[in-house]
């Protein structure tokens, strides 16, 4: 059922009420009360204050736009005829107040918030190229070594700068969100230099073992630079075994490179965050220092960026795996692994100089 809304009679005090609307109280100081007229009620504003305080008059009843409106009448017709509200009311409201209230009946908000179009920066202006200038050249600096806007502000007072800091700050916050959303320059190094990089994958192979088939993982790792292979065969893909690989494969290259390249995998990162930022597991990260080895993630679905040691995968699986060799033992496995690298390597160094010998000739 529809609820019917009260009439303006509904809205006024009943019969037994109506000698203290006859004989309104008056203000303790004696000055004269802003008129009120809302909902069929004319008359001072204290009056219908009292009256709403001893429970004879529910403001509950009455339209708050309306009652709203009539305050603010009351308030301005108070304040154009004494030049401030009497005495009876205790202060004088500020003008921002009235306004605010104007705004919330007439747009039926009650949320307003400001926002400025222009900065003006005149004094700043004549610097902005001096500015933008320092800003570029703070921008290829590594983060940590980048200068606080507080700083920039103090090397631009000593050129004769004038202005303040807020004006420094803004510029510099507008310029770098510009260049946050320009897309970065990346690309894929093709060529390496000895001892930069090297990569690592693994994958899963089938061997014949005491006679019987079994699929087992190999580590595979690969130098950048030299090309120079590496395989090693393990039960299981896990932690431990990850560092066994990475120890056994710098003791085979007799070295370390300064940079390692992975895919994402769980052993290793365990968050993928934009770009190339990863957060990597505490102890692969441990592992990391101890051989001084900066790590790399690929981007995620993104084989190409390491794909020196994946076309390793598939090169080693037709020249090592097949047909499946037979073994008694991955010991036996690995050692026949290791010499197989040397010889495939030298294989292809032995390609290389022929070819090159054919077309110098």
């Amino acid at each position: 059922m529809s609820e019917v809304a009260p009439s303006p009679a509904d809205r006024l005090p009943d019969a037994a009420s109506v000698a203290e609307w006859e004989d309104p109280p008056r203000s303790a100081a004696g000055g004269a009360a802003p008129m009120l007229s809302v909902a069929g009620f004319e008359g001072p504003l204290d009056w219908l204050l009292e009256m709403a305080r001893a429970k004879k008059v529910d403001l509950a009843k009455l339209p708050i736009a309306e009652l709203i409106q009539g305050f603010v009448d009351a308030f301005e017709a108070a304040l154009g005829r004494a030049g401030g509200i009497g005495p009876d009311l205790g202060h004088r409201p500020r003008p921002g107040a009235l306004t605010t209230v104007r705004r919330v009946i007439r747009s039926q908000k009650t949320a307003f918030r400001y926002e400025r179009g222009v900065q003006p920066a005149p004094k700043l202006g004549e610097w902005v190229p001096v500015l933008a200038g320092i800003l570029e050249t703070e921008a290829k600096l590594p983060r940590r070594e980048r200068r606080s806007t507080q700083r920039l502000f103090e090397e631009l007072r000593g050129h004769g700068y004038g202005g303040a800091h807020d004006s420094v700050h803004r510029f510099a916050k507008v310029w770098r969100d510009e260049r946050a959303r320009v897309p970065a320059r990346a690309f894929v190094p093709l060529s390496f230099a000895p001892g930069e990089a090297y990569q690592f994958d693994w994958s899963h192979e089938t061997i014949t073992l005491q006679g019987l088939p079994l699929t087992i993982k190999a580590a595979h790792m690969k130098l950048s630079h030299s090309r120079m292979p590496f395989v090693r065969a393990y039960f299981r893909e896990t932690q431990e075994l990850v560092f066994d690989a990475h120890d056994k494969a710098f003791g085979f290259y007799g070295g370390v490179c300064r940079r390692g390249i992975y895919d994402n995998m769980k052993t290793a990162v365990e968050a993928i965050f934009v770009g190339k930022a990863r957060q990597y597991n505490r102890r692969f990260l441990q592992m990391c220092s101890h051989h001084l080895i900066e790590p790399v993630a690929c981007t995620p679905a993104s084989g190409w960026e390491k794909g020196q040691v994946e076309n390793q995968v598939g090169n080693l699986r037709d020249q090592l795996f097949r047909p499946k060799p037979r073994v008694a033992s991955l010991a036996e496995l690995n050692a026949w692994l290791a010499e197989q690298c040397i010889a495939y390597q030298a294989d292809l160094w032995r390609d290389n100089l022929n070819r090159k010998e054919r077309q110098s000739g």
